[in-house]
């Protein structure tokens, strides 16, 4: 049996000493210049990686810019809807009615950044005298029409609230006499269509704060009708709802502070010259000053177009540093300089040798080397203390016998596959970044280590392995996925608030009810009460839902049903319901659209579509209603909803009607960026295509 003496890293490395002597500047040099090379390229890719990352957060923000900017105006024009659905319902509005309902809008809590909502209707030059004396007998002492001068047509500001200063300011002012707020205006009146203005200055701005601006305009018809030509739309015309809107105040209500580190500037139009800029979120950034990314974007808003123009500057790039490159180039100098120093200790004399055992012996990684009988022939101090052995009880034995590598799984790996060993078999370096090391006590420890091959005359006589304990770093990650289970939680906590939120509005709207015995009103104030109920379901479905970002949209569908049937007190064997759902899940933006649209849609049916007994005339039929929902290969669903009912009356045209469910789902579908087709042959069928977001 052979026995190995205690030796020292000297003595062990003195045959390689000899053999290299000859050849001792070449291969110092191949030891530090190598390294060093492959450290360079480490550096550099390190940083490209940090700009690359930058880049692709740059180009995320301004995505999700472009989209929160078009949402928010979008439901800005929700609002503006709604004050045509208060004119719809009454044929005389009255300024101090139009008060109280933009009062209870709360327009300056819940839509920030618009100055105010009006109405304003057109009169002949013959009428001005007449609508002077009404004003100034309600109190308005100082009303006039002004600029002044003579007319065909006027369109002045009375019906604006809140009647505020800054909007007292604009008191009978004709909106017709500016030639940018009167293109807008006609272009809305003759298509029918929203519209808004260019870049404007709003007339007498105070002194300070002043900035650019835009409105938004909707025509409203006599009775709210629609007509297919221009020329039969200026025969019922009847006036506009409009919102101003002051750019620097809207643009800071809807972004916050999204876009840090990054000046957006808005243009009107596509030309991006001074005279043009609307918004810039740095007032102090020069408009010719070039960051480090640049990107342009067009928005197209109801017939106008805005140019938005990205700059990131310096400090954006700088969050994204880290210390990694620095890191890597100083490691991998040091390393390089230890290469370096290793061979020539290795090539050079006993005093040499006595150098690199010091070296070894003061490094904190743990190193040890094997020869091609997987024989221990060198070990250092910190390999000794972390695997709890000691020297005699490593040199010369077979490391595979007592140093193991266990597996995922647990189990112990095989001689073949055994990490640490594996480069004496095949001659190639081999790198992991974590792997489980058995100690002298049983017990194990995660490492990340590097295998070279010790080649000699072409062959492999051994290989060297250094490790560390990733103990502490594993430590850290545990900690970093506690945080993010902290905000799941916190997430969960989110959609549970809105949920409840949305249920005491619902239960408001059912106390509101308890006040009236008017049918109508009760109806509308159940059908708001419905939808509210259906947006607190999907908040509801969220947060009792693993997956936060996405919703199952048949289970919520089935409930969806239930509560409308629960809430026309109507029993569900009294209407089959027939539901053909795939396995689908939306984000919750396209849940709140679909869940809205199935609402509207289910509700008329409910309401308008069976005027007869359970059972028809011919065949003994039951009532029955079908939603289904499909997804096609294209990553694009449709959402069909039919009723064998009394079908929907043919001369009305559902894309233009007065009802404000209709007009809702068709403002849905826009929002879905969708289609929406009916069928009439056989009770009512509506089909609506859409995409995935």
């Amino acid at each position: 049996m052979i026995r190995f003496k205690e030796i020292s890293t000297k003595e062990l490395l003195k045959p390689l000493t000899n053999i290299y002597s000859r050849k001792g500047i070449v291969f110092a040099w191949i030891a530090l210049i190598i390294p060093l090379f492959l450290t360079y390229l480490g550096w550099r890719n390190a940083n490209a990686d940090t700009e690359s990352d930058a880049f692709r957060s740059f180009d995320f923000k301004i995505r999700e810019t472009n989209l929160t900017i078009l949402k928010r105006m979008h439901a800005y024009e929700q609002v503006l809807l709604g004050g045509i659905g208060m004119f719809s319902a009454s044929d005389t509005v009255t300024r101090g009615e139009w008060k109280v309902y933009v009062e209870n809008l709360l327009i300056g809590k819940n839509f920030p950044g618009i100055l105010g909502i009006g109405y304003s209707y057109s009169f002949p030059h013959s009428d001005s005298l007449k609508i002077v004396r009404v004003m100034q007998s309600e109190g308005y002492s100082n009303f006039r029409i002004w600029p002044e001068g003579v007319r065909d047509e006027y369109t002045s500001v009375i019906y604006i609230e809140p009647f505020n200063e800054r909007n007292q300011r604009a008191f009978g002012y004709d909106l017709l006499f500016e030639p940018l707020r009167k293109s807008a205006m006609l272009a809305a009146r003759d298509n029918g269509q929203t519209t808004i203005t260019g870049k404007i200055a709003f007339v007498k701005e105070t002194e300070y704060n002043i900035q650019a601006g835009f409105l938004i305009f909707i025509p409203f018809y006599k009775k709210n009708l629609k007509a297919p030509s221009a020329l039969e739309r200026r025969e019922i015309f009847k006036g506009y709802i409009y919102s101003p809107f002051r750019m620097r105040d809207l643009m800071q209500a809807t972004l916050g502070n999204e876009l840090t580190n990054i000046n957006l500037q808005i243009y009107d139009g596509i030309d991006t010259l001074p005279k043009n800029l609307m918004y810039s979120s740095d007032s102090l950034y020069s408009a010719t000053k070039e960051g480090l990314f640049l990107g342009t974007r067009t928005l197209n808003l109801y017939g106008k177009t805005w140019t938005l123009k990205f700059i990131a500057t310096q400090e954006f790039l700088d969050s994204f540093k880290s210390e990694k490159p620095t890191i890597l180039l100083l490691s991998g100098i040091l390393i390089s300089l230890l290469f370096s120093l290793v061979t020539i200790s290795f090539i050079n004399s006993r005093k040499t040798s006595k150098k690199l055992s010091e070296v070894l012996e003061s490094t904190g990684e743990g190193i040890f080397g094997v020869d091609n009988y997987l024989r221990c022939t060198f070990i250092n101090r910190s390999a000794i203390e972390m695997l709890g052995y000691s020297l005699n009880e490593c040199l010369g034995k077979n490391m595979h016998e007592f140093i193991h590598c266990i597996e995922v799984d647990g189990k112990m790996c095989n001689l073949n596959e055994c990490p640490l060993i594996k480069t004496v078999k095949n001659g190639k370096t081999s790198n992991t970044s974590e792997v489980q090391l058995e100690r002298k006590d049983k017990t194990n420890f995660p490492i990340e280590y590097s295998s070279h091959p010790i080649i000699e005359n072409g062959l492999v006589t051994g290989t060297v392995i250094t490790f560390n304990n990733i103990t502490e770093r594993k430590k850290v990650l545990d900690q970093i996925e506690g945080s993010l289970r902290e905000k799941e939680v916190l997430l969960r906590e989110i959609h549970h608030r809105v949920k409840n939120n949305l249920q005491i509005i619902s239960s408001l709207l059912n106390l509101q009810a308890g006040f009236t015995d008017d049918k109508k009103t009760n109806e509308i104030l159940e059908e708001s009460k419905n939808r509210v109920k259906s947006m607190a379901l999907i908040h509801e479905k969220l947060y009792q839902s693993k997956n936060f970002s996405s919703l199952d949209i048949r289970e919520f569908i089935e409930e969806l049903i239930k509560n409308l049937f629960n809430s026309y007190g109507i029993e569900s064997s009294a209407v089959n319901t027939e539901l053909s759902i795939d396995n689908i899940n939306l984000n919750a933006d396209q849940a709140v659209y679909l869940g809205l649209i199935v609402n509207e849609l289910v509700s008329n049916s409910l309401k308008h579509a069976f005027k007869s007994t359970i059972l028809d005339d011919t065949g003994g039929q039951k009532k029955m209603i079908i939603i289904a929902v499909q997804k096609d290969l294209n990553n694009g669903y449709s959402l069909r909803i039919a009723d064998n009912g009394c079908g929907f009356p043919e001369s009305i045209d559902f894309k233009n009607t007065e009802s404000l469910g209709l007009q809702l789902v068709m403002s849905l579908v826009k929002q879905l960026d969708g289609e929406i087709s009916l069928n009439n042959n056989s009770g009512t069928e509506f089909l609506i295509k859409f995409n995935e977001e």
